[in-house]
């Protein structure tokens, strides 16, 4: 075993182990002397013990002599008669030691350590058995300190408790293993005496009578011979005795270099940290951010094609395009009405459409609005449809009133001229969606509402539907079969990524044809501030938002430092 220590000071981290390990070999003989001396003491009893039983077995074998004058026995057989006085003799030995095994086993259960004799006693020497009862009695002193901290049912008594339990099922494993072996030579002692008593049967009863008790005498002074031997082991032991811990080498001061700190060490750790850190903090960031906050990340989840990307609306008026027809949120809507001409196609029919999202709040009716207005005014009679019934919005951004609307036509309370209303937009007309009907999935679905349809694009050159969200009711999906465009809107940093596993699966099942994303509200942390439209490259100014603008630090910064690399 290599004992080692560390320190600040290399003479005295010497000095300490040197001193240790000397208490140590000095604590241990005292253990075996102790040991030993209480082992005499208990074997010195057991003579006394025996010495009387063997004094009154030598007085009732003189008394059978001299009553039954039985001095000579003739045709005795020696022979037999010695095999069983040695057999005895071994008989009375192992039973010696298994009462030296049984004292040994319940001072292990008592948990009396300090009374325990030397399993040399009991005719055995077991190391696996001494570790364990040393292990037993650090654990029993160090829940006593424990005790006087935790409560018995706490963590770490339990744990206490469990280590004890092992140590004494290692200890009572090999005392049991010692008692198997001695109780199976006792069997096939027993089962030899019997085969060598079976002759002498054949004697008079009163010579039966004195050789039984001739036996009883030599067992008793075989077992007190046994226990003399072992008594004068015990004393040779405690004569020579000598601690069982040996230094080899003791601990030196040879001038040894420090081992601490690793200056070189320490600064590579500090440097790796401050280089992981920031890593770790991103790479737990992606883990746990269910939000979708780049363009890169829509399209790889989804693999469906992007129509557009529309900035942040800075302000309450969801009339962007009216209001700011020179900003970036405009020219994204223009670039949106471009493509959604192509993912419908040119054919010079009248189209269908549809706006949704997964959930309500990412803009779905502030794409329908916008887009609506950019079409009408490129000179196309369009009209905008508010068909999410359960949570009517369009009417007031338009300052329209919400009395009669499409739930109304659809239970045939009203004509489609009376829910159609003009609006300050040129060619752009609304039909709200009315009060809230208590079936407005019925309502959707139904053939009346199909028919609705077919009647506005005999009118109409685009109808643009604002359908309720399809992350909550299933509407959307059925008014799709009626559709020629479908535009699904995603909001940055607000939708989350599992939210558009449904609407993927079913495009790229082919159950929804001419599929198109808008990212909406989106703000770049890069580039020249703005980052949304879709991406045109423009100049400083362009735009009515550009006029405001003010280039941050870090891009400043970056700028001349590419102009400086550029020379």
């Amino acid at each position: 075993m290599i004992v080692s220590k560390t320190g600040y000071n290399l003479n005295s981290t010497v000095n300490f182990l040197n001193t240790s390990i000397e208490e140590l070999r000095k604590k241990r003989f005292k253990d075996k002397n102790t040991v030993d001396k209480r082992t005499e003491l208990y074997l010195k009893e057991s003579l006394d013990s025996i010495r009387k039983k063997l004094d009154s077995s030598a007085a009732y074998l003189n008394y059978l002599k001299v009553s039954e004058k039985l001095y000579d026995i003739t045709n005795r057989d020696e022979k037999s008669l010695e095999r069983i006085k040695e057999l005895e003799a071994k008989k009375a030995d192992f039973l010696s030691k298994m009462n030296s095994l049984r004292n040994i086993r319940n001072s292990v259960d008592s948990r009396n350590f300090d009374k325990m004799i030397s399993p040399s006693a009991a005719g055995f020497d077991d190391g696996m058995f001494s570790a364990s009862v040393s292990e037993l009695k650090a654990l029993y002193a160090k829940k006593r300190e424990l005790a006087t901290i935790y409560t018995p049912n706490s963590e770490p008594i339990k744990e206490i408790n469990r280590l004890i339990n092992e140590a004494m099922t290692n200890s009572s494993g090999s005392l049991r293993n010692v008692y198997n072996v001695y109780t199976s030579e006792i069997n096939k002692i027993d089962q030899q005496i019997a085969q060598a008593s079976s002759e002498l049967s054949t004697y008079p009863e009163k010579q039966r009578k004195y050789l039984d008790a001739e036996r009883g005498y030599n067992m008793i002074e075989a077992t007190y011979n046994s226990l003399l031997n072992r008594q004068n082991d015990s004393k040779m032991r405690l004569a020579t005795n000598q601690s069982d811990i040996t230094v080899i080498d003791p601990a030196k001061n040879l001038g040894q270099a420090p081992i601490g700190p690793n200056i070189k060490g320490t600064k590579m750790a500090i440097f790796a940290s401050l280089f992981a850190l920031p890593l770790l903090i991103i790479l737990l960031g992606s883990l746990f951010d269910s939000k979708i906050r780049n363009i890169k990340e829509l399209v790889s989840v989804t693999r469906i094609p992007l129509l557009g990307v529309i900035g942040n609306n800075s302000t309450d008026n969801m009339l962007t395009v009216l209001d700011s027809p020179k900003s970036s949120v405009s020219e994204a809507f223009r670039g949106i009405r471009a493509n959604v001409r192509f993912l419908s196609g040119e054919d010079n029919k009248s189209k269908v459409i549809l706006v949704t999202s997964s959930v309500g709040g990412e803009g779905k009716t502030y794409v329908s609005i916008n887009l609506a207005s950019v079409l009408g005014l490129s000179d196309k009679r369009t009209i905008l449809l508010g068909m999410d019934l359960r949570k009517p919005k369009i009417f007031g951004d338009f300052n329209i009133d919400n009395k009669f609307g499409i739930s109304n036509y659809l239970t045939g309370e009203t004509s489609i001229d009376q829910i159609i209303n003009k609006t300050n937009v040129p060619n752009l007309d609304v039909a709200t969606s009315g009060p809230i009907p208590p079936n407005p999935s019925e309502l959707l679905m139904s053939e009346r509402n199909i028919q609705f349809i077919e009647e506005l694009k005999k009118i109409y050159d685009f109808i643009i539907i604002d359908s309720p969200p399809v992350g909550l009711v299933a509407d959307s999906y059925e008014l799709m079969k009626h559709s020629d465009a479908n535009l699904y809107i995603v909001r940055h940093e607000y939708t989350e990524k599992y939210m558009l596993k449904m609407i993927t699966e079913k495009y790229h099942n082919d159950e929804i044809k001419h599929l198109g994303l808008i990212y909406n509200d989106y703000v770049a942390k890069q580039g020249y501030g703005y980052g949304y439209g879709y991406g045109y490259g423009y100049g400083y100014g362009y735009f009515d938002e550009d006029k405001n603008y003010k280039e941050p630090f870090l891009i400043k910064l970056r700028n001349k430092f590419k102009a400086i690399l550029n020379r």
